[in-house]
């Protein structure tokens, strides 16, 4: 996942909201492969360093990346053949359980990369 959360940009047409609302529970980034396995890893968005393990989640991998944008890791997966129909992957962010409003985030995309090519 690609995001940037804004914090009171300035020269930006229309101006972003600043930031607010993701300080009181991690986001979720999930990852289901077509073999069932499932994988959730957790980021604060307002405080990237803030440990997530007390919520029992591991912390998701994040990558600094140009003008402000972050990319987490959301999972890794393997894909077997299987015939004709190799299955779906599902992926997910989210945050609901805060219970408050939020603003200032922008989701530019997702990205599924190969990490290394199986022999």
């Amino acid at each position: 996942f690609r995001l940037k959360v804004h914090k009171s940009p300035r020269g930006i047409i229309p101006p972003m909201p600043r930031a607010y609302g993701w300080n009181r529970k991690p986001v979720k980034f999930s990852l289901t492969t077509p073999c069932g396995d499932h994988q959730i890893y957790a980021r604060y968005l307002s405080d990237m360093d803030r440990p997530v393990e007390t919520e029992g989640y591991q912390m998701a991998p994040i990558n600094y990346v140009e003008e402000g944008w972050m990319e987490f890791d959301a999972g890794r997966f393997v894909v077997e053949e299987k015939g004709d129909n190799p299955g779906n992957i599902e992926f997910c962010m989210r945050e609901w359980e805060g219970g408050n409003w939020k603003s200032g985030l922008v989701l530019e995309g997702v990205t599924i990369l190969p990490r290394e090519r199986a022999e």
